[in-house]
């Protein structure tokens, strides 16, 4: 029964409480479809309220200033010992993936996924003015809402630290391919997931962590 299941417990594994909002909203919805319908007379869902208090997302901070300083003065930025030795300063700037990736995000406001899944061919031009162009055209792409399809003009900082002329090397390649190839998608398909750990690790090592910062 639900009452047994609950009782096993969850190895201290729990959801988070948007998840809990989310799931519990789709259970009363369906609940109330059922009552609508005639297949019971009562929801018993509807006056239940979840022990959540606040907002979920108020339980995150953005990254403040004095962050955002240490990330992109850091040895990804001002140069590391090599590809495998990142967090060690050296003279060494490689611009991949794990370099454009936050200043991407910095600079355009879009979510991680929708960077790294981007293909060669969503760098557009119009009217003399780059921009990303954000889809879900290729198989492999997917976005979180309908409204998330649009339109985003390259920030002049972006072009300066030399976006377009990385993106120009690529040309020679498909055009459907995608821009930050050496950024790969989790067994689940996810192209945020895995970045966002290695990232996660990465601001933690310089000292740009703290416990609610997302």
């Amino acid at each position: 029964t639900f009452s047994e299941a609950a009782k096993k417990g969850t190895d201290s594994k729990t959801l988070s409480a948007g998840t809990v909002i989310k799931y519990f909203g789709g259970v009363k919805g369906f609940l109330s479809w059922c009552e609508e319908d005639g297949y019971t007379t009562f929801n018993p869902a509807m006056k239940i309220k979840m022990p959540v208090k606040g907002n979920p997302i108020d339980d995150h901070d953005p990254f403040s200033p004095e962050q955002l300083e240490l990330i992109f003065h850091s040895p990804i930025y001002k140069g590391c010992k090599s590809a495998s030795r990142r967090k060690i300063p050296g003279d060494l700037i490689i611009q991949d993936g794990e370099h454009w990736v936050p200043l991407v995000g910095l600079l355009s406001g879009m979510r991680l996924g929708e960077i790294i899944q981007m293909r060669i061919v969503d760098i557009k031009e119009q009217d003399g003015g780059p921009y990303f162009n954000v889809t879900d055209e290729a198989p492999f792409q997917s976005l979180k809402t309908k409204s998330s399809k649009r339109v985003i003009p390259i920030h002049g900082d972006l072009i300066r630290c030399g976006l377009l002329e990385y993106v120009t090397k690529l040309q020679a390649k498909h055009p459907d391919q995608r821009i930050f190839e050496d950024m790969k998608p989790s067994k689940s398909g996810s192209f945020s997931h895995n970045f966002s750990k290695t990232f996660s690790r990465y601001v933690e090592s310089i000292g740009a962590k703290t416990d609610k910062t997302s």
